[in-house]
């Protein structure tokens, strides 16, 4: 399995928008991965990477806030399509 990871462009936005719905029914709490201001927001943001694994299609994504001040980083909001579970892609994107 050929699997790009990459930091997440405007671009992928829609497919960004689809995984976390399949995968959440529509419920996910964050508005970053609901609200199309908010999501590109933090794709242009400095303190918020947004990274992606790619195949054909966008198969994960990954949510990175690194807060400057008090040096402090943490990851979350990780997400992969069925198909992809159990081969280690979150692993993989952290």
């Amino acid at each position: 399995m050929n699997i790009q990871l990459r930091r997440a462009t405007l671009n992928d936005m829609a497919a960004i928008f689809q995984i976390y719905a399949s995968a959440y029914d529509g419920t996910y709490p964050d508005p970053t991965f609901t609200q199309v201001d908010k999501l590109e927001a933090a794709i242009m943001s400095q303190n918020k990477l947004i990274f992606v694994a790619q195949t054909d299609q966008i198969v994960a994504c990954i949510l990175f806030l690194y807060q400057e001040d008090g040096l402090l980083a943490k990851a979350g909001a990780a997400v992969v399509i069925p198909d992809f579970r159990g081969h280690n892609i979150t692993q993989m994107l952290i």
